[in-house]
């Protein structure tokens, strides 16, 4: 198998120790994130980089083994930059509601291009499309969609279970039903509150790769920004 560590821990004390904790996210209390915060699915960079102890990166998709050391050896000098981009992060998300202004679009622009560390994207995403700003000025919540919509047939209904085994079969999460079925949810409830756009093949991918990252509510508010 691809190690996602190379050799055992550090030792206390030792300074590879001490750079492994220079590493760890900030405190979360530090952040304090506003409720426009939707929840994320990926974990934090292990300290190897982007392996992880079953072979798959942090994303959950599967390495290829002949560009394992290739990744590796990237991915150490990448830990630093997720690093110095984190800290920026967390002190920039921690200071705003999650809604865009003139005094922040500077600010905004230029972490951006610094890059966004992979465990923060869902916020980021929210923040720059707007969903966020888009939900809070909304007369519905997600679950009032789930409950106006049990049971209530659609024309894309059929197509939207034929997709649903297509969408990124090989990634260990859609092998889950319960992961099929999150999809299919918000799927669906797109398709009912905006018939004029319904659902169309691609949709699938688009909301399977946000459920990687956020939760429902997070991924429905970021399809309809």
């Amino acid at each position: 198998g691809i190690p996602g560590r190379v050799g055992g821990p550090p030792a206390k004390g030792s300074a590879a120790n001490r750079a492994a904790q220079a590493l760890r996210h900030p405190r979360e209390e530090l952040s304090k994130p506003a409720r426009w915060d939707t929840h994320s699915w990926l974990p934090l960079l292990p300290a190897s980089g982007l392996l992880t102890l079953d072979s798959h990166d942090v994303l959950g998709f599967p390495i290829d083994p002949t560009k394992a050391d290739r990744i590796l050896k990237w991915s150490e000098g990448y830990m630093q930059t997720v690093a110095a981009q984190r800290t920026r992060w967390m002190a920039f998300l921690g200071t705003h509601s999650g809604v865009v202004d003139d005094a922040m679009r500077t600010r905004l622009k230029s972490l951006v291009r610094l890059g966004v560390p992979p465990e923060l994207r869902h916020r980021v995403w929210r923040l720059t499309t707007g969903s966020f700003d888009k939900q809070r000025r909304a007369n519905v919540t997600y679950d009032e969609l789930l409950r106006r919509y049990q049971g209530v047939p659609s024309p894309f209904d059929d197509q939207i279970a034929k997709d649903l085994r297509r969408t990124l079969p090989s990634h260990p999460r859609y092998q889950n039903p319960d992961a099929r079925r999150a999809l299919a949810r918000v799927l669906r409830a797109y398709a009912l509150w905006h018939p004029d756009i319904g659902y169309c093949q691609g949709m699938n991918f688009l909301c399977g790769t946000l459920l990687l990252i956020m939760a429902e509510e997070g991924a429905i508010w970021l399809l309809a920004a």
